[in-house]
C-alpha cells in the first residue's frame, strides 16, 4: 500500500480546495472527493521529499554552519518536524476497515454463543413456566444480528445474568459454567471493540490535522534556515542547498515534471 500524506501549507489555502469542501456535503466521500485528495497527496509526497533532501543535505555538511545558533535550532525543530509527519503517515496509513472487522467477527462469535445459551433458557423457562424470562431471551438469530451495537451489549447481559443463577437447573440442557465465562469474556472483548472504529478514525482526524501543522511550520523554518545560510553562498555545499530547496512536482503515470523554485 502507498503512504499518503495529507497536507500542504498552498494546498488548504487554495481557492480549489474551498469549492471541493463546498461541494462535500452534495457529494459525499465520492469521486470528487478522492480526485482532490489524490492531487494533494502527490504534492505532499513532494514536498516531504524535498525536506528529507534539505536534511541530508545540512547533516553532511553541518561543519560549515553548526556555528550558528539560530540556524542549529531551527535545523533541530525541522527535524523534529519531520519526525511527527513520518509518524502521522504511519497512524494515516492505518486501515480503519480492519478495525471494524475485529469488531463484527467478536460480535458475531458473542452473538453465537449468546443463542445458544438463551435457547436453554428458554426452553428452561417454558418447562418452569417463567414466561417473562423466555420473552427476554426468546430471538431468532437474524434478530440477534440485527441488534444494534448497544443492544446487543444489553441482550448478551440479560442472557448472562439470567444463567448465572439458573446453572444447576441449565445443567441438564447441556450448559456449563464454562459456557458462561466465555459469552463473559467475549462481551468484555466486544465492549472494548464498540469505539475502536471510531477511535481509529478520531486518530486519523488528528494525525491530519498535526500534518497540516508540521507543514506550515516546516516551511517556515526553512525560511528562516534560508536567510541564515545565505552567508555562506559562497561554500561548495550552498549550491547543492538551493539545488534540493526545489519542490519537484512529478505527476503520475509519465506526466510533465514542474520545479517549484524557491526564492533565496
Amino acid at each position: 500500500m502507498r503512504t499518503v500524506v495529507r497536507a500542504d501549507k498552498k494546498a488548504f489555502n487554495d481557492p480549489i480546495y474551498q469549492v471541493f469542501i463546498g461541494f462535500l456535503p452534495l457529494a459525499g466521500a465520492g469521486i470528487l472527493t478522492h480526485l482532490f485528495f489524490t492531487i494533494m497527496n502527490n504534492l505532499q509526497d513532494n514536498r516531504l521529499s524535498m525536506y528529507l533532501a534539505v536534511q541530508k543535505n545540512c547533516q553532511a555538511n553541518a561543519s560549515h554552519w553548526n556555528t550558528n545558533t539560530v540556524a542549529v535550532q531551527a535545523f533541530a525543530e525541522f527535524e523534529q518536524c519531520i519526525l511527527t509527519i513520518q509518524q502521522s503517515v504511519r497512524q494515516q496509513a492505518r486501515p480503519v476497515t480492519g478495525v471494524s472487522l475485529e469488531k463484527a467477527g467478536t460480535r458475531e462469535q458473542m452473538v453465537d454463543k449468546a443463542y445458544v445459551l438463551a435457547q436453554a433458557l428458554a426452553t428452561y423457562g417454558k418447562a418452569a413456566n417463567q414466561l417473562e424470562m423466555v420473552d427476554m431471551v426468546n430471538h431468532t438469530p437474524s434478530t440477534w444480528r440485527k441488534f444494534r451495537s448497544n443492544m446487543a451489549k444489553e441482550r448478551v447481559e440479560q442472557v448472562i445474568q439470567a444463567a448465572r443463577p439458573l446453572l444447576p437447573q441449565l445443567s441438564p440442557y447441556g450448559i456449563q459454567s464454562e459456557q458462561v465465562t466465555e459469552l463473559e469474556t467475549l462481551l468484555q472483548a466486544y465492549v472494548e471493540k464498540m469505539s475502536a472504529p471510531r477511535g481509529a478514525i478520531s486518530n486519523r482526524h488528528e494525525a491530519t490535522r498535526l500534518l497540516r501543522a508540521c507543514f506550515l511550520k516546516s516551511d517556515a523554518l526553512l525560511e528562516q534556515l534560508d536567510s541564515m545560510l545565505l552567508q555562506y553562498k559562497d561554500k561548495a555545499f550552498y549550491s547543492t542547498y538551493k539545488h534540493v530547496r526545489q519542490v519537484v512536482n512529478r505527476r503520475p503515470r509519465g506526466g510533465k515534471v514542474q520545479v517549484e523554485a524557491v526564492e533565496h
